[in-house]
């Protein structure tokens, strides 16, 4: 079955030109942005900044809300922390902060495709364990869905309909079969994806066709993610102000 994935995308923006571990150095280097942006300017400098990287990035913009939307729980719980302990005009900045990080985390992982990160988060000796852990949850997480779905339909094609409301007894009775059924599957499909790696050589290096050699573009972006910091810094210090 065909699924949607979170670097679909990848290709076809500026940014698949760039070094993976220099777009993992950067941004590493965007959160602490955001970390060190407390006054307003700083804040709004970097809400700026995202939707800049955000607009450069080509990915569309549906892809980019659909997945920046994990934020809202984040922002709601801040605004109304900030309302309770007397300082809304707070909320506004600390939501803008929040939104940004989320909004570049997305464009990041949007546009490098995942083996592409695990060569970075690997390069920067992160250990294997932690890598394998990520690579395999992602692969298994399709896979999860692919037997929900095909379990899903075989229920359609018997033709079960759901009860009246969710306590009913015949519902709740065939869901909690499905779920345990569900799961064993689950298990017995990702032990012949495991088995089928391993038979492959998979030893839990990431390998890919690119080779990570660094060069203009690299520098480029280096380049503009410093200029971002130092705006930040020099704002936060007030050595730059502007008027808002």
């Amino acid at each position: 079955m065909k699924h949607s994935q979170i670097d679909e995308f990848a290709v076809r923006s500026p940014y698949h030109l760039v070094d993976p571990r220099i777009k993992l150095v950067g941004f590493i280097a965007f959160l602490i942005a955001v970390a060190m942006s407390t006054v307003p300017e700083a804040s709004i400098f970097v809400l700026a900044v995202s939707l800049t990287i955000a607009g450069i990035s080509k990915i569309p913009v549906k892809h980019l809300a659909s997945l920046s939307i994990v934020s809202l729980p984040f922002i709601v719980a801040t605004t109304l922390g900030a309302i309770v302990a007397g300082r809304p005009e707070s909320a506004i900045y600390v939501a803008i902060r929040i939104f940004s990080s989320v909004l570049v985390a997305v464009v990041f992982a949007s546009t490098t495709p995942l083996f592409e990160q695990i060569r970075a988060l690997q390069f920067f000796r992160v250990p294997k364990i932690m890598t394998t852990m990520i690579l395999f949850t992602y692969r298994f997480v399709f896979v999860f869905i692919d037997e929900m779905e095909r379990m899903k339909l075989a229920r359609k094609a018997r033709g079960f309909k759901g009860g009246s409301h969710l306590l009913d007894r015949g519902t709740m009775s065939t869901l909690g079969h499905t779920i345990g059924m569900l799961f064993i599957r689950v298990n017995e499909r990702a032990g012949r994806v495991f088995d089928s790696l391993t038979n492959r050589g998979f030893s839990g290096t990431a390998l890919t066709r690119r080779r990570l050699e660094l060069g203009v573009v690299d520098a480029a972006y280096s380049l503009m993610i410093f200029t971002m910091i130092s705006m930040v810094a020099l704002l936060q210090l007030g050595v730059v102000r502007w008027p808002i």
